[in-house]
């Protein structure tokens, strides 16, 4: 499946979907233990967690998990541009075992974002918008105790022409800001709360030095105009766009391997609070993928790909004769998650004294 630099990566529902369906509606239930016993702070939402240490000290800094609803649970979706919202519901009930969770994400992008990029009388931006309303409105209804929203928007292009946001000039900026009002308004104005995509998609350490800080810069200006394009359609709905501490498989960068955590923070996290944002949505989908690089059936490269992030020596070593400890990896990732929750909610207690 296609994905650019706008894009959220893909994973499909695991196979043995019941087990994960317990498990999610345990964390619902917990989190909502943990919400109603705490104070309010500003939201830091998270798509899985590796064990039980790594629930508790979540729940100590004050995250709460996100139901994540993808496009796998229609595949027909991408081919036909008309989701199954039957389909839809039914796979909210079954990962929620009736407990539903505070926060919940759609991810339905293909060929959705694309048409959201033609022109706005033509069919295909019609039929788009019309589609994910629909989508957001019925679920929305079902489930009224969740807030929900549609992954990606608004989506405000990283490049324009070949020119990145720190380089690009004003006349530029204001058109692609236009586009990214038109294309998405109505949807944001159909959400309980707006998620933007703002992934860590170049890592300097792959460009000459001479050009690294320009690579940096270019990341943070994106992100910081990402986040003030979703606050101004917003209105008064939270603003809360989607990172995640790994790089991401489009850009330049080595998809899958731990962002650095300086980095992370600096690049990452900071230009989105000092925009407003009111909250941090972490995506890692590491429960999955512990389960995935574990299994015989996966791919050689797809297991270096995973393992780049939980054990870098393993993925980087010639052979691959046995699989991977499952215990050692559920560490490792419970580690990474809870680093970048650490920092998420580091950089939102900054909120108001960093200048933009």
């Amino acid at each position: 499946m296609k994905i650019n630099v706008c894009c959220h990566p893909k994973w499909d529902l695991p196979k043995t979907l019941g087990s994960v369906v317990m498990s999610a509606a345990l964390l619902f239930t917990l989190a909502g233990f943990a919400r109603q016993a705490g104070p309010a702070q500003s939201p830091i939402l998270y798509d899985t967690l590796a064990d039980s240490a790594t629930l508790e000290e979540a729940v100590r800094l004050g995250a709460v998990p996100v139901l994540l609803i993808y496009q796998s649970v229609d595949p027909e979706s991408v081919k036909t541009g008309q989701i199954d919202i039957a389909k839809v519901l039914s796979a909210i009930e079954r990962m929620t075992a009736g407990n539903p969770p505070e926060w919940g994400l759609l991810d339905f992008e293909d060929p959705f974002f694309q048409w959201l990029d033609m022109a706005p009388d033509s069919p295909e931006f019609l039929k788009a918008t019309s589609m994910l309303v629909r989508l957001l409105e019925i679920v929305r209804r079902a489930y009224p105790g969740t807030k929900w929203a549609l992954y990606g928007i608004p989506m405000l292009p990283y490049w324009d022409h070949g020119s990145s946001w720190d380089v690009m000039d004003e006349e530029s900026k204001r058109r692609l800001l236009h586009r990214c009002a038109v294309a998405t308004q109505k949807i944001v104005e159909a959400s309980d709360w707006v998620c933007p995509s703002v992934y860590m998609f170049y890592d300097p350490a792959m460009f000459t030095e001479e050009n690294r800080p320009g690579v940096q810069l270019a990341g943070r200006v994106w992100r910081s105009a990402t986040v003030r394009i979703a606050k101004l359609l917003a209105g008064k709905r939270p603003v809360i766009p989607v990172t995640s501490p790994l790089w991401t498989e489009v850009g330049r960068a080595p998809a899958g391997a731990v962002v650095p955590e300086d980095q992370f923070k600096v690049d990452g996290l900071q230009p989105v609070v000092a925009a407003g944002a009111d909250g941090i949505a972490i995506w890692t989908a590491l429960g999955y993928k512990v389960n995935r690089v574990t299994s015989q059936d996966c791919p050689p490269d797809e297991r270096r790909s995973i393992l780049r992030s939980l054990d870098p020596d393993q993925a980087n070593a010639d052979g691959q004769h046995q699989l991977p400890d499952k215990s050692a990896l559920r560490r490792a990732a419970g580690q990474v998650i809870i680093n970048s929750i650490r920092e998420a909610r580091a950089a939102l207690s900054t909120k108001g004294t960093v200048a933009p």
